[in-house]
């Protein structure tokens, strides 16, 4: 070979590996977020988020391997494209034809440095970021435990993306070489070729899009069967819609709770409240938003969840989920009374766990593995409900069945359930209401025959919460939304407002006799939610008094 010639193969080589080691030093974490969309389906501004959430120390985690790999495989993808394409130019063989040999050849070559991408996967996905230190122990374990061909689950995609894309890259490059405009001037012409270079990646990267996420879904298993491309297609094909424009974009959002995130693999609707309570309180909360708490269905949404619940775990343990063993001990049932044993639930417990002793209801931490918890203790939590599940409402506009219209076109929801009178306030919140507050003589003769409907039987005592109290100053009495209370709407019982009150009696309700009356806050009682039968309770003047900033809007769903 001639000595211009091997210089100018050898110039190909390292140009090739010099740009790639420069292209993922600037643009690795733009990868990662990338790599989150493909693996879970989600915007880019939640998977931006969780980027965040997880700081610096893991924004560049498994960075060597992507390194290594691409700096290898595009002085490779330059410099094997050169040696093959030059002989087949020499034996006069059709140029186009030539260009694809040589790239689909390159493109080959490029294919047996998988194993730096397969590393790449596993040390990216939070689901692994306590099984691998590094680059190094990643390859160390999988070697012992997985064996070589665990380096190579994906092979095909990468070997049907790689070929054509570089035969179809190469001859484009050359056509707009020639077709672009000659210049003078360096600067001219490389900003030219990065232009050029940019609009064929984009193009290339789109068109092969759909591959990519197959083999990132491939890729993110460790162990167990290798699933068939065609296998891999179907399934994400059906997690998405059956719809194969949802491989690049999210499906249309069906309608339910503006608070709650939907994912379009799962078709399910998340919150992550990031308060934290018992978990009894966040069983109410959760169902008071017409929700349950959390339960994974399937492996490939337990993979997900830490994505959910990440912001969260640097200050707690992990947070609530809808497991327990209440009703009897070690016998752990989801809050629909299904059993753990024989389904995949069973298979997410953490090592050495359910501890004995260590706790009645259960919890999931950042790797998405389940533990036991004290029920007492606080945590946040994280409810779910199905697409499926949601049904809207138009008379009340509303997805929660339970609330009835009633006069002056507002709605109610009466709960016979007894809760305080501050987790009450919180019920009707998360319900998109609050309690309710009689502002008229109608809405006072709503409740009241309401009230009366119900058997005392089933409603311990003869009182019920509403939005009133005296907490901020005796006998100061005030609505949830700071207004004073309008005394000519209802009766008084006959000892209230007065000194034969007790001290701890600082929470209003009303009687079945149709009277207003106080009782303790925490002594649990029956109590009716209000909410506007257009939209949810919104805060329509903060102006009008300085207590009402303190609360939280509720968008319109």
């Amino acid at each position: 070979m001639p000595k211009q010639a091997f210089s100018q193969h050898w110039k190909e080589f390292v140009c090739g590996g010099g740009s790639a080691f420069c292209n993922i030093l600037i643009s690795y974490p733009l990868n990662k977020l990338i790599f989150r969309q493909m693996m879970h389906g989600v915007e880019a501004t939640f998977a931006l988020n969780q980027l965040q959430k997880e700081g610096l120390g893991y924004l560049y985690r498994g960075m060597l391997p992507p390194l290594l790999q691409r700096s290898i495989s595009m002085s490779l993808m330059f410099g094997v494209y050169d040696e093959c394409l030059e002989p087949l130019l020499d034996r006069k063989i059709n140029p186009y034809v030539s260009k694809t040999i040589a790239g689909v050849v390159a493109g080959c070559f490029e294919a047996t440095l998988m194993p730096f991408e397969r590393l790449q996967t596993l040390l990216i996905h939070p689901k692994y970021h306590n099984n691998f230190k590094n680059s190094a122990h990643a390859f160390s374990q999988i070697s012992k435990f997985y064996g070589i061909k665990e380096f190579y689950r994906g092979y095909i995609p990468i070997l049907l993306r790689n070929g054509p894309s570089n035969a179809l890259f190469f001859i484009i490059r050359d056509e707009i070489k020639v077709r672009l405009p000659k210049q003078e001037s360096m600067i001219y012409e490389g900003l030219q070729n990065f232009l050029a270079g940019a609009s064929i990646g984009a193009f290339l990267s789109t068109l092969f899009y759909p591959l990519n996420v197959i083999k990132i879904g491939m890729q993110c298993e460790l162990g167990g069967p290798h699933r068939t491309i065609l296998y891999e297609f179907n399934y994400i094909l059906r997690k998405r819609g059956s719809k194969f424009g949802n491989f690049y974009h999210d499906s249309q959002r069906p309608q339910f709770r503006d608070d709650y995130r939907y994912e379009k693999v799962f078709k399910v609707f998340y919150k992550l409240h990031t308060e934290a309570v018992n978990w009894y309180q966040a069983r109410i909360r959760c169902e008071a938003e017409g929700s349950q708490l959390i339960v994974p269905h399937s492996l490939d949404e337990a993979d997900s969840i830490p994505l959910l619940i990440a912001p969260i775990l640097t200050k707690y343990e992990g947070v609530y989920v809808g497991i327990h063993d209440l009703y009897s001990e070690r016998s752990f049932v989801t809050i629909k009374g299904s059993g753990l044993h024989d389904t995949i639930l069973d298979l997410l417990w953490e090592l050495k766990q359910p501890v004995h002793s260590g706790g009645r209801c259960v919890a999931m931490r950042r790797n998405g593995r389940l533990f036991v918890h004290p029920c007492l203790e606080h945590l946040p939590f994280a409810c779910k409900i199905k697409a499926s599940d949601v049904t809207y409402y138009s008379e009340c506009d509303t997805f929660d069945s339970r609330w009835v219209l009633g006069p002056n076109n507002t709605c109610y929801i009466t709960h016979l359930e007894p809760q305080t009178w501050y987790e009450a306030y919180s019920t009707c919140l998360s319900a998109g209401g609050h309690l309710a507050i009689l502002d008229t003589k109608e809405e006072a003769d709503y409740i009241r025959d309401t009230f009366k409907q119900y058997d005392q039987h089933k409603t311990p005592g003869d009182f019920a919460f509403l939005g009133f109290s005296d907490i901020f100053q005796r006998y100061h009495y005030r609505t949830v939304l700071g207004d004073p209370l309008k005394e000519r709407a209802v009766d008084w019982d006959f000892k209230c407002p007065g000194n034969f009150t007790k001290l701890e009696e600082r929470c209003g309700g009303y009687r079945r006799s149709g009277l207003l009356s106080t009782n303790s806050c925490m002594k649990p009682s029956m109590f009716f939610c209000e909410k506007p039968a257009n939209g949810t309770f919104r805060i329509k003047n903060p102006a009008r008094s300085p207590l009402r900033s303190g609360f939280k809007k509720l968008r319109k769903v």
